[in-house]
């Protein structure tokens, strides 16, 4: 097993958590989730912490599967947020209904349709947050929200996480 898989996992004071079979049920004050665990994993419970335990056969697993498991019973007591910024002159973001219109100087507007278990505010018209429980969630809507327009090197623009630093490239000389 790895020396990841055999730490404890704390149980925040607001989640209850419940173990049937090999399916792992949390409630929180932001919400209910369920994760299934692999077979052969066994799982040890109180009410303060987690410990895994099982075969060696799955020993590669145990490592991922305790960050996955405390970084969701953190999301349910807590939220996660990311902060995303636009860069480029006429890039701008705004909300309709339950979508986020992106102008990233194409010749259409990208609409993305935000999923349930999301909220997303804009302010700034540049600048945007994404709010979530779920951290798995939140990065891969965070991270398709980026690919529509990758920072390039030479300007800089595009959509950047906060606190993302882009290595600029040095643009052509002329010869003299």
């Amino acid at each position: 097993m790895s020396n990841i898989g055999k730490q404890r996992i704390i149980i925040p004071k607001n989640v209850k958590v419940d173990c049937i079979a090999w399916i792992l049920y949390a409630k929180g004050p932001y919400g209910e989730a369920s994760i299934r665990l692999p077979i052969h994993t066994k799982i040890t419970h109180n009410n303060r912490y987690l410990v895994l335990s099982g075969d060696n056969i799955n020993s590669a697993l145990y490592g991922s599967l305790q960050r996955k498991l405390k970084s969701l019973l953190y999301g349910l007591s807590f939220l996660y947020v990311a902060h995303l910024k636009l860069v480029g002159v006429g890039y701008r973001a705004s909300l309709e209904n339950k979508t986020i219109v992106l102008r990233l100087g194409f010749s259409h507007d990208v609409k993305v349709l935000i999923p349930d278990i999301l909220k997303v505010s804009v302010s700034k018209r540049t600048n945007f947050k994404i709010i979530g429980s779920n951290l798995e969630e939140l990065h891969q809507f965070a991270y398709k929200l980026r690919s529509y327009r990758v920072p390039e090197p030479f300007k800089g623009k595009g959509v950047v996480f906060h606190g993302e630093i882009i290595r600029r490239k040095e643009g052509k000389k002329k010869k003299t």
